[in-house]
């Protein structure tokens, strides 16, 4: 447990101290404490849920690609899939920060990558590349949130 507890932030470290015996607002200060400090469960249901969130805004996004042909749409569809492989990558991975610095970088790069691909008058989605920064920015957010262990389930009443 030491070595887990040291990689901890202090916060989730404050939050997972026995309060036995508190009275009165320091016990009213430790319920918030733990209230606002995720459990690592509600830390994989927010990187779930948003990753469900911004796939739907990223179809909404994409459907702005009806006037590109079959080629170019699967050039951008291939481009963006990588970049968010990468966003992924930042909730799953040791390299957090390499990822997500990977994302910006090929989200800015993406218009100029992607210019001999269009036709004249062709373009990306106008809000492609703010939706992956967001997402990206999101994730590193979401990551560098402190978080608690898991509390031991409760068992039911004996009968």
């Amino acid at each position: 447990m030491p070595a887990q507890d040291a990689s901890r932030h202090r916060l989730a470290k404050a939050a997972a101290r026995p309060q036995d015996g508190v009275k009165g607002g320091r016990a009213v200060r430790n319920l918030f404490r733990n209230a606002f400090v995720p459990t690592e469960s509600e830390y994989r249901a927010n990187h779930a849920g948003m990753n469900t969130f911004f796939g739907a805004v990223l179809g909404f996004v994409m459907a702005g690609t009806e006037r590109l042909d079959t080629v170019e749409f699967a050039a951008l569809l291939l481009l963006v899939s990588g970049i968010v492989i990468a966003i992924l990558y930042v909730s799953a991975s040791r390299s957090k920060y390499i990822y997500a610095g990977l994302a910006v970088a090929m989200t800015l790069s993406l218009p100029r990558v992607f210019r001999p691909v269009l036709d004249d008058g062709e373009s990306i989605p106008q809000h492609l590349m703010a939706t992956l920064i967001v997402w990206t920015m999101m994730s590193l957010f979401v990551e560098a949130v402190p978080r608690r262990p898991d509390e031991e389930p409760v068992p039911p009443p004996a009968p």
